[in-house]
């Protein structure tokens, strides 16, 4: 039994209408556009099973696509397990052949030619032996090269998007396997992670990417200009499929992903949580940096330079019929705030720099900035006053933090203190950062929850108010806000908050 609704949206042009058969998560018919990049994530490709929903999401979809695949699910934690054996010493069989196992039951269920069976069996074979030369190279005594580790933990989207081609061809749909340096995706390496260059391919990748097949990707991964691979961090399929998007000009990103889409706060951690059909591109980054993990962070800054829609589906469906679940794209104006969303996040810290005429002081920020750097420790935010300068920091980082800047020993800084375990909490929505409002009610609800409050942060952003309290505190912090502003009859300035 299908079930059918027209996927229309303010963002995007349709001819056609898209339908899933709930039984089968087989997609029936899909909307008609020049060139769409879609991306499945390691939460949908869960089983043998799931390579299937790839083919048929691929076969539908008109030509060209390109589909964006992410590693089976848990295969990138299984070889970091790996990793971490092979710089030990550690025999890595085990696991290679748990690899292996997950792998072959793919082909072996889904392919039925028996040719391509064994050309999917000798893939696998290459596949195996390959990595296994790899983690020679980074044993004790082998020669390891530049960018073998970050190889290694990118094997899982390589089998991915060989697996899909393997189904895809039994099939009979024309497809062609990518990889990262296939397409000349370089990258260049930041503390916050690698960020690709989205002007180095130019027409040479549109070209290859345009021509009338389903091109399976890699993502996850990159490499820099010597040709060493460099991760994208966890989720970073989500930013390659968005890069790919903005380099194309696709008319729109698809995500494919095991939860319906964004909702007013983590359905896991709150109760009476509501979904949220669209976002602006503001929004959307604010919450993911904020502990959302719908998807990578840096993915909608690509998209958003040419006003691509991210449109996210659930897969497979729940049940009846599937739409995009949040489409994410320009702002839409609005009369006064709208919030979208609560978010939150553990492994803060705060490190207080005190003096004072410390936040007088030209150059005191840069020159500690400077020295984080050097460390390579990442700042994710500053708070200043005429008496005090804060950096939020990981808690990873705070003991290295606290050490650089005494070693540093800026003149106008007398004293310098820590605290660790912090969590950041946050209201997002458009307008809400500069709404005293929303400041007030926000201040009010964590101190009904009777927390003390590490820091304040609103006005820096107007799409979001920052909390930072006690870790204990998060989600009771959270579950006050979420019901004071989503709760039964919360209104905002006389309108509902979404």
């Amino acid at each position: 039994m299908g079930y059918a609704l027209p996927c229309k949206s303010v963002y995007l042009r349709f001819s056609r209408w898209k339908c899933f058969n709930t039984a089968s998560h087989r997609v029936k018919e899909v909307v008609h556009l020049d060139l769409r990049v879609v991306k499945v994530g390691g939460s949908v490709l869960r089983s043998a099973g799931d390579f299937q929903l790839v083919s048929d999401v691929a076969q539908r979809y008109s030509r060209p696509v390109v589909v964006v695949l992410s590693a089976m699910s848990g295969v990138t934690d299984m070889l970091f397990s790996q990793l971490g054996r092979v710089r030990r010493g550690d025999d890595p069989g085990p696991i290679q052949r748990r690899l292996y196992g997950m792998h072959r039951r793919v082909f072996q269920r889904l392919v039925a030619n028996p040719r391509n069976r064994r050309e999917a069996a000798g893939m696998l074979r290459r596949h195996t032996r390959q990595l296994a030369a790899l983690g020679r190279r980074l044993a004790p005594a082998g020669k390891g090269q530049a960018g073998d580790s970050a190889r290694m933990l990118s094997w899982g989207e390589r089998l991915a998007v060989s697996l899909a081609a393997a189904v895809l061809r039994d099939r009979g749909i024309e497809c062609r396997e990518l990889l990262p340096e296939d397409l000349g995706l370089t990258a260049a390496e930041t503390l916050s992670g690698a960020r690709i260059y989205l002007h180095e391919a130019g027409e040479k990748l549109q070209v290859k990417l345009r021509s009338p097949v389903v091109h399976l990707v890699a993502g996850f991964y990159a490499v820099r200009q010597d040709g060493a691979a460099v991760l994208l961090g966890r989720g970073g399929s989500d930013y390659s499929a968005a890069c790919l998007a903005h380099i194309l000009s696709a008319d729109s990103l698809d995500l494919f992903k095991g939860v319906a889409g964004f909702r007013t706060a983590d359905p896991r951690e709150v109760a009476g949580t509501r979904p949220v059909s669209r976002l602006g591109y503001t929004e959307a980054a604010e919450l993911c940096y904020s502990g959302a993990d719908i998807l990578h962070p840096a993915a909608v800054e690509p998209v958003s330079k040419k006003d691509i829609p991210i449109r996210i589906f659930q897969c497979p469906p729940a049940a009846g019929t599937v739409s995009p679940h949040s489409i994410i794209g320009p702002q839409a104006a609005a009369a006064g705030p709208q919030i979208r969303g609560i978010a939150s996040t553990d492994g803060c810290s705060l490190l207080r720099m005190s003096g004072t005429d410390v936040g007088f002081e030209p150059g005191t920020i840069s020159t500690v900035s400077r020295g984080l750097k050097e460390r390579k420790i990442n700042i994710r935010s500053v708070l200043t006053s005429q008496t005090c300068i804060s950096f939020v920091l990981g808690s990873e980082d705070l003991d290295d933090a606290a050490a650089a800047i005494s070693q540093l020993a800026p003149p106008e800084v007398s004293a310098v203190d820590t605290q660790q375990r912090v969590a950041l909490v946050a209201v997002v929505g458009e307008s809400v950062g500069t709404s005293a409002a929303v400041l007030c009610r926000t201040v009010s609800a964590a101190q009904r929850c009777g927390v003390d409050i590490a820091a304040v942060c609103a006005g820096a952003c107007r799409a979001a108010v920052y909390l930072f309290v006690p870790q204990p505190d998060r989600l009771r912090v959270q579950r006050e806000l979420h019901a004071e502003f989503f709760g039964k009859g919360a209104e905002l300035d006389g309108k509902k908050d979404i």
